[in-house]
């Protein structure tokens, strides 16, 4: 796996795998500051520095090229002294399993995992359907070569069976988030005013450009709104300008990239939670871990009306929001500010929506799945 913080989902496997009884290490990049090396408890971690700078094709390419390459001698190396059981390869890049190639011959299973339907998610970043279709090719290369392999939701899975994938070989498992971390302390809501928070990836995709647009439209019929994103990415810049022309920039908080403490404290003050992709063929098979994290906490949920969405939430569980649509997101807006009932309602369905899919059941799944290959 690339950067993996200790909470993120490859280390919710790795723990699994621990608790299950395997003797886990994690190998991924390392961060400025972050130890070469980390005893995370009931496993290992495993940091390696190579230079990471996202931006072109080209720079994509050159970094994966680098992980990949340290991937194949690391895993053959320490299989040659250890023997690996399972290795498990987190994408992206989806190309990373072969980078196992000695280990499998000399008896290691490969699992895949993959993070994210890689062409779908490359076509949305940069509107290449070519270099989608080479990336599609080398997703289900992967999966071929792999003894077991997973999806992030029903719909991803689908589209490998469509591509001629053995149905038996790849399992979904959500990345549900536990909430756990983000429960500490009571809730600080403000009685002045109605709080909505968006937190993640600030990028184009991710639909900041509607939700201000929407901040607009809706500050005459709820003059309480308060809108609050935090996180980093490309757009950040372009967003808060957005904010400025719109003349919204008191209504529309930027907080930056927030610790794990600071985002639990944000939360606790939410009155409302925003996940809201554009729609695209990559927004249509994920979910966003906000959206779990929203759900578990009891926050009122607004949500693209996305396919993936749709096949695993009701109607009442979030309130669904056509995407692309800064008015109809505006209207929602609306709705939730001024009916406090329905926010208790909709908070407290998906509370219970989130229960159905918690990591501890996912994790279920996933373990079978491993097992099943050994």
């Amino acid at each position: 796996v690339r950067y993996q913080p200790l909470d993120g989902p490859t280390i919710r496997e790795a723990e699994a795998l621990a608790d299950a009884g395997f003797d886990v290490v994690v190998v991924c990049l390392r961060e400025p500051g972050e130890p070469r090396w980390e005893d995370a408890g009931t496993f290992r971690v495993r940091r390696v520095r190579l230079p990471k700078r996202r931006g072109t094709v080209a720079r994509y390419l050159v970094e994966y090229a680098a992980w990949f390459l340290f991937g194949f001698a690391w895993l053959t190396a320490h299989h040659l002294r250890r023997r690996w059981t399972v290795i498990q390869v987190s994408t992206l890049p989806d190309l990373q399993a072969f980078a196992t190639l000695i280990p499998r011959l000399l008896g290691a299973k490969v699992v895949v995992f993959l993070k994210e339907p890689t062409g779908e998610l490359f076509e949305a970043i940069y509107g290449s359907a070519r270099l989608s279709r080479v990336l599609n090719a080398i997703s289900s290369l992967a999966i071929r070569y792999s003894h077991r392999a997973f999806a992030v939701s029903e719909l991803h899975r689908q589209m490998y069976l469509d591509r001629g994938i053995d149905p038996a070989k790849i399992v979904a498992v959500l990345n549900v988030v536990p909430i756990e971390r983000l429960t500490t302390g009571d809730r600080e809501q403000d009685e002045e005013h109605f709080v909505v928070v968006c937190h993640g990836m600030v990028e184009p995709r991710n639909g900041h450009a509607a939700i201000v647009q929407a901040a607009a439209l809706a500050r005459d019929r709820l003059p309480t709104l308060r809108i609050v994103i935090s996180g980093r990415g490309g757009y950040t810049d372009a967003m808060l300008d957005l904010a400025d022309e719109l003349g919204v920039a008191d209504i529309v908080t930027y907080r930056g990239f927030l610790s794990v403490d600071d985002l639990a404290h944000l939360l606790r003050s939410a009155d409302a939670g925003i996940s809201y992709q554009q729609e695209s063929a990559y927004s249509h098979v994920v979910h966003t871990n906000k959206m779990f994290e929203f759900l578990g906490l009891g926050i009122p949920v607004l949500s693209s009306r996305l396919r993936a969405n749709e096949a695993y939430f009701e109607e009442g569980e979030m309130l669904f929001v056509e995407p692309d649509n800064p008015a109809d997101l505006a209207s929602a807006l609306v709705t939730l500010g001024t009916d406090p009932e329905r926010r208790r309602r909709q908070a407290e369905a998906g509370r219970q929506a989130y229960h159905r899919y918690r990591w501890e059941l996912e994790a279920e799944k996933y373990l079978d799945h491993i097992r099943s290959a050994l």
